[in-house]
């Protein structure tokens, strides 16, 4: 159990996570208080982008951002998003456990792909995703199998400028 150790010796470390477990436990008292169920969850996913740049995102019903933590109405799913370059599309994949196929909506617009999903009570998913390029909605293509929703999308070809003939006088 060599990970644990951080928990056993006084570190700047230590005191920040036991700092942000103290938070995080704050808030799930506060939620339940409120009515809102557990469980209450909070996961981070570090990943390279397709410009090998790494990007942390996060799932689960806790989220946290510059004002701290927030309990969120719905949940974040767990997703992974990459470039296919072979095949010339992204393919995002949601992990929705619980979820019906016919209680799931996809939207996309422009830049953007949103998915919501109605499960159970506990189970509500919602989540927005940006794509560095403009996608073309025409082409989305989604297959949902063993609680995975897996989204294939292509980015939009660039209009072509218009020539226009101007005929002189």
């Amino acid at each position: 159990m060599p990970f644990f150790r951080i928990f056993e010796q006084p570190s700047p470390q230590r005191h920040y996570i036991d700092r942000t477990l103290r938070q995080m436990l704050y808030l799930a008292r506060n939620a339940k208080a409120a009515g809102i169920k557990p469980p209450y969850t909070l996961g981070l996913v570090i990943d390279e982008d397709e410009d090998g740049e790494f990007q942390i995102t996060q799932y689960g019903n806790i989220f946290i951002d510059d004002t701290g933590f927030n309990l969120l109405e719905t949940k974040l799913p767990y997703t992974r998003q990459k470039y296919d370059a072979k095949e010339g599309e992204y393919i995002v994949e949601f992990e929705l456990p619980g979820v019906q196929k016919e209680k799931i909506d996809v939207d996309i617009k422009e830049k953007e792909l949103k998915i919501t999903a109605a499960g159970s009570d506990s189970n509500q998913y919602e989540k927005t995703i940006t794509f560095p390029k403009q996608i073309d909605p025409s082409t989305a293509k989604a297959k949902y199998e063993n609680g995975i929703l897996t989204l294939r999308v292509k980015p939009k070809e660039p209009e072509k400028p218009k020539v226009v003939k101007v005929n002189i006088e």
